[in-house]
């Protein structure tokens, strides 16, 4: 019996809950009703950017960036390797004029 045949046949016009539905339904509500619980977890701040402290190191110019292409390097140690990416949209920890210059380590 479909979910039509079913309502006409208790003749309210609405449909049932299925036992799926009801089973989602359920958990849906004690997932929330449970990380609501967790104390810091609703009132989180967004994560900022660590920033390390190793001494400074020219990697190129922020000119010489092409948006979207990385510039592969390695700091702070020959076999660290990393990339410097321009963005183009603003970044957490982002420098340059418009803070989209970032890095990432490949590990």
């Amino acid at each position: 019996m479909n979910r039509e045949e079913h309502a006409t046949a208790h003749g309210s016009g609405m449909t049932c809950l299925t036992r799926r539905q009801l089973l989602l339904n359920g958990g849906l509500t004690m997932a929330v009703v449970t990380l609501g619980g967790i104390p810091g977890l609703a009132l989180a701040e967004p994560v900022k950017a660590v920033k390390a402290g190793y001494p400074r190191r020219r990697i190129g110019s922020l000119s010489a960036l092409m948006q979207g292409m990385p510039l592969e390097f390695a700091y702070p140690h020959d076999n660290v390797h990393n990339l410097l990416v321009k963005l183009g949209v603003a970044a957490g920890g982002g420098v340059g004029p418009q803070r989209d210059v970032v890095a990432f380590n490949q590990l």
